[in-house]
């Protein structure tokens, strides 16, 4: 094995460590079945996670945007869990078949469940009409837990006050993604599902062993190269 094939091998591990799966990753998603301008009978759906295993969700709020707003604002409940919408009137005017529209939804509650363990739990809104215009859609999002933690997403900076752990969830026009498996219209969901199959500390197993095989590899090519050298001394005598 030459130097640059031995680099090689040390870089292709090293990479491979960073695309592992298991690594931190938001406690929640967003993902819309369609994100284009205009779109009717989109699916809007938020994945969620603990931040720690042991310390459930119990609250998530969704704060919607209401100067181009989401019309005909739906909220599904997983089993246990309820749902319940805010009004208000809308920012601007905003007519559908030449009729004003009194009153937008500006956000979604779920409460009353609990989303425990390593598991996830989808929160799907159905939504009659996307807004027009180039996108994207913005969520502030508050999650909450069982000991009265939150870990917020949003691009809000009150004054005198720390910056969000996040920023805002954006769903970008154009960035039409799967919507988690399970949801089917207006069913309620479970919060529970199977655990992740493979802990944290799998991925930190397995990173101390790339790490291993890269100092095997480096050890490798040492004796081999001073094999090399040791036989062309023999040659030359």
């Amino acid at each position: 094995m030459t130097p640059i094939r031995a680099g090689a091998v040390a870089t292709s591990v090293a990479a491979a460590l960073v695309l592992l799966p298991g690594t931190a990753a938001a406690d929640v998603t967003v993902a819309a079945s369609r994100a284009e301008a205009g779109a009717r009978d989109v699916t809007v759906t938020f994945r969620v996670t603990n931040d720690d295993p042991a310390v459930p969700t119990t609250r998530l709020e969704v704060f919607l945007p209401t100067v181009r707003p989401l019309l005909g604002v739906v909220p599904t409940a997983p089993a246990g869990w309820t749902a319940r919408t805010a009004t208000a009137p809308p920012v601007a005017p905003v007519t559908v078949g030449g009729e004003p529209v009194p009153e937008i939804t500006t956000g979604i509650t779920w409460e009353g469940g609990t989303l425990a363990g390593a598991g996830y739990a989808v929160f799907p809104v159905d939504v009659d009409r996307l807004p027009d215009g180039a996108g994207p859609l913005r969520f502030h999002v508050i999650q909450t837990d069982a000991r009265g933690g939150t870990v917020e997403w949003s691009d809000l900076l009150p004054p005198g006050a720390p910056a969000p752990q996040h920023p805002a969830l954006v769903v970008a026009y154009g960035d039409t993604r799967t919507v988690p498996s399970g949801h089917h219209h207006h069913e309620a969901l479970d919060a529970r599902v199977p655990e992740r199959t493979r802990s944290p500390w799998w991925t930190v197993g397995l990173a101390v062993a790339g790490v291993g095989l890269i100092a095997a590899a480096s050890a490798t090519l040492g004796r081999r190269q001073r094999r090399r050298f040791a036989a062309l001394g023999r040659s030359r005598r």
